[in-house]
C-alpha cells in the first residue's frame, strides 16, 4: 500500500494497483437517533453506504466490510453536532455529491453537515470539546449557578474511571474549563 496526494490535497491510497479515496464526513446526530448504539450506527452507516450507491472500499481480510474509522465515537443518548468518520471510496466523488446522496439515504436524525479530505488521521484526533446542558425545574437559575460554582470550586474532583486493569482513581478538576 502506497499513499499519494491529488490535486484536491486528497489523500489517495493506492492498494493493489487500485486508487482507494479518503473522505471525512461530519454529522450531527440528534432526537431518536441518540439512542443508537455506537456499533448500531456502524452498521447503519454500512447500509446507508449500500442505499446510496455509494462505491466503497472493502477491506481486504477474510470478512470484508466496508472501511468506516470513528476518531472519537460519541456516548449512547447525546446528541452529537459534529462527529465524524472516514471511510474510502474506489472512485473519485465530489463532496457535494457524497453529502447530498448520504442524506437522502440516512435515517431521521443523522444528518451530514460535511464531506472534506482528512486533515489529520484519525489516531491523531485525542480529544474533543463538550457543552453539557442542564434543565432544571425545580431550581432558579440562581440557585443552579450557586451549586455548580460550589461544584467546580472543590480542589478535586475524584471520580472512578473503569479500565481493563480495573477501576482506576482519577481527578476531574483538570479537565474541567469553566
Amino acid at each position: 500500500m502506497s499513499e499519494k496526494n491529488s490535486d484536491q490535497n486528497r489523500k489517495i491510497v493506492v492498494v493493489q494497483g487500485k486508487d482507494i479515496y479518503e473522505y471525512r464526513a461530519f454529522y450531527k446526530k440528534f432526537e431518536r437517533a441518540k439512542y443508537i448504539s455506537h456499533l448500531d450506527l456502524y452498521r447503519a452507516i454500512q447500509r446507508t453506504f449500500q442505499r446510496a450507491n455509494i462505491p466503497v472500499w472493502y477491506t481486504e481480510g477474510y470478512h470484508p466490510h466496508i472501511y468506516l474509522t470513528f476518531p472519537m465515537p460519541i456516548f449512547l443518548g447525546c446528541e452529537g453536532v459534529e462527529e465524524s468518520f472516514d471511510f474510502r471510496t474506489t472512485v473519485d466523488c465530489p463532496p457535494s455529491q457524497l453529502m447530498e446522496q448520504l442524506n437522502a439515504a440516512f435515517p431521521e436524525g443523522i444528518r451530514i453537515t460535511k464531506v472534506q479530505a482528512p486533515v489529520h488521521k484519525a489516531s491523531e484526533i485525542a480529544k474533543a470539546d463538550y457543552t453539557l446542558l442542564f434543565t432544571a425545574d425545580e431550581l432558579d437559575n440562581a440557585s443552579l449557578l450557586g451549586k455548580w460554582e460550589a461544584f467546580v470550586s472543590q480542589p478535586q474532583i475524584p471520580a472512578t474511571k473503569h479500565t481493563k486493569k480495573g477501576p482506576k482513581e482519577i481527578d476531574l478538576k483538570p479537565m474541567i474549563y469553566a
